[in-house]
């Protein structure tokens, strides 16, 4: 998280040639990789190395050594696009359905990523596209408030592969490989990426005598159906997710400090989001700092929905954002730079925008765990 923060506030940019997978028959043959020595000699599906990477890193974070998370009570959530699908890719011919089952291997998936952590409480995999981390947030909280856990960890993963990367090709829903510009203002960009957060109730954190820096404070999903891979132009669903989630948290837009978005390059969903934040938030809307870690490592798929918590979070314990976009320019293939200079955070609640295929409309409000 220090070096996409530190990329994202400094307006550095991972997107380069993909080079982890042949793409050259591709017309789009750009992303952004996790480029580091862990992307060679696995000995495990890159997928689940990276995921299982990251729950270690959320649980260490978590953890007090006078009194660590109970493992025998903590469960996991995880969302995912396709997981392990580039494992179909490898050899030739058809496969049967069972054989598809077996290598996408969702039975197994969740227990390979939280191998060696040793936690007993509730699993769950989702596979709702770039949805699937905002549901494994929504099934977290659905657990810790039925006691069925004391704590969860919350992760979304996907990466960059032929399957994804041909698909989105198919979809015409690239940034153009000539000319990019910096943000991908003219198209998606892909990243790829692993996000796990830690969610447990105040009380158990402050009995842990863990002091935590945010809270999530609400969330809201709505899924409008208008189209199987575009947003609903007028927004009227993330609007009515926005209301629901304020509402949910007692905060009135003057109350938000920070907006985090995702999908940005995407003009379909750029405008809808924009009209969204209109209706939602009224005049308060472009008053309101607009950033996103996307600029960085572009769309990261169904770990989006988890890393915006962790994101927030982060922008939170700093104090202070660094605007990336005016709400004025979104929905335009304008460039508009990034403000080189940072502001107060003059609100501590962060409104978090998240979208998925199918019409599904993700709102997270984090705030400060006072």
């Amino acid at each position: 998280m220090d070096s996409l923060f530190s990329d994202s506030s400094n307006g550095r940019s991972r997107v380069a040639r993909i080079k982890n997978v042949d793409v050259s028959d591709f017309p789009w043959q750009r992303g952004a990789e996790i480029g580091n020595a862990l992307a060679t000699e696995l000995s495990e599906p890159r997928f689940v190395r990276y995921s299982r990477l990251a729950l270690e890193d959320a649980l260490a974070d978590a953890d007090v050594s006078r009194c660590p998370l109970p493992r025998a009570r903590t469960g996991v959530a995880l969302g995912t696009t396709l997981g392990l699908v580039d494992e179909l890719t490898r050899g030739a011919g058809p496969l049967s359905l069972n054989e598809t089952r077996r290598r996408l291997a969702f039975d197994t998936l969740i227990d390979d990523v939280s191998r060696g952590a040793v936690l007993e409480g509730p699993k769950t995999v989702f596979s709702l596209a770039c949805a699937s981390g905002l549901c494994a947030a929504e099934q977290a909280a659905l657990e810790l408030e039925l006691g069925r856990a004391d704590a969860m960890v919350v992760g979304g993963a996907d990466t960059l592969g032929r399957f994804m990367q041909g698909g989105f090709c198919s979809l015409h829903a690239f940034a153009p490989s000539a000319g990019d510009s910096e943000h991908g203002r003219e198209g998606l960009v892909l990243g790829e990426g692993a996000a796990f957060v830690v969610l447990e109730p105040r009380e158990a954190a402050r009995a842990r005598d863990r002091a935590y820096g945010a809270a999530l404070k609400a969330q809201r999903l709505t899924s409008d159906g208008y189209h199987l891979a575009s947003p609903d132009p007028s927004g009227s669903g993330m609007a009515q997710a926005i209301t629901l989630a304020l509402d949910d948290a007692e905060l009135e837009p003057s109350d938000i400090g920070a907006i985090v978005m995702t999908a940005l390059g995407s003009m379909l969903h750029e405008r809808m989001l924009k009209d969204a934040l209109s209706s939602s938030l009224g005049s308060r809307a472009s008053e309101i700092p607009v950033t996103s870690h996307e600029a960085a490592i572009g769309h990261v798929l169904a770990a989006s929905g988890v890393l915006v918590l962790a994101y927030a979070a982060r922008l939170l314990s700093e104090g202070n954002v660094r605007p990336a976009f005016s709400l004025d320019s979104l929905g335009t293939a304008a460039l508009v730079s990034a403000s080189p200079c940072s502001m107060p955070l003059r609100e501590r609640n962060i409104l978090t925008l998240s979208v998925g295929f199918g019409g599904f409309n993700g709102v997270a409000i984090v705030g400060s765990a006072e």
